[in-house]
Formats: structure tokens, sequence, C-alpha cells
């Protein structure tokens, strides 16, 4: 039980690398995105509620946080309405 909050961020992890290869214009792009984001507050809570606070977990919970705003970021620069202001072309 107090891997839990680790498992979670891991997922989340992976959630968000998903991310890269979906179309931000599906609707499993922001069904995954919700859940990494409600997976970011339950690990926490879990995290502190279980007393299985770590080194390792403060680590992981921070690369997730990095990870997915770049991911969903990427998603966006797909589409051809958000990428103008992504900096990879123009929104032809």
């Amino acid at each position: 039980m107090k891997r839990l909050p680790n498992l979670l961020t891991l997922l989340r992890m992976l959630g968000a690398a998903a991310l890269i290869g979906l179309d931000v214009q599906r609707p499993a792009f922001w069904i995954i995105y919700a859940l990494c984001g409600l997976s970011d507050m339950l690990d926490g809570h879990l995290a502190r509620r279980l007393h299985a606070e770590s080194a390792l977990g403060g680590r992981l919970d921070s690369a997730a946080d990095g990870l997915l705003p770049s991911s969903a970021r990427s998603g966006c620069c797909r589409c051809a309405p958000f990428r103008a202001g992504c900096g990879f072309g123009s929104a032809a």
C-alpha cells in the first residue's frame, strides 16, 4: 500500500508520454490529460496519508510534473489552430 503513490506517479508519467502520440482534437487526449491531473493530486495526498513520503517519490513527482505540460504542448503543436504559438512552423 505504501508504494501506491509512486505507482500513481509512474502511471502519470506513462500517461504523459502517451499524450505525445495523440491528437489534441481527440477525446482520448483530454481524458488521459484529466486522469494525469487527478493522479497528481491523489498521489501527494496518499503519500502524506499513508506516511509513504520518500525522496524517490519527490523526485518522480517533480519529473512527472515537468513531463505532463511538455507532452501536452507537443500534442497541441500538431494541431493547426495551436501551431502558431508553439514555435514549429506557422498556422497555415
